[in-house]
């Protein structure tokens, strides 16, 4: 997911610097988690949130 520029990926600050970001579209955001450790990490999607 980090070589998906266009989307926007980024790693989140402060009490949500476990979570990362994707941009939907100019409103939205999927916010992610990574759980486990490799190979069997998993991605939880925690929700879709409005940017603005």
């Amino acid at each position: 997911m980090r070589r998906l520029p266009s989307q926007h990926f980024a790693k989140l600050k402060g009490k949500r610097s476990h979570q990362y970001s994707m941009r939907l579209n100019d409103q939205w955001r999927l916010i992610l988690e990574f759980k486990g450790k490799s190979p069997n990490k998993t991605v939880v999607v925690m929700g879709i949130e409005d940017y603005h």
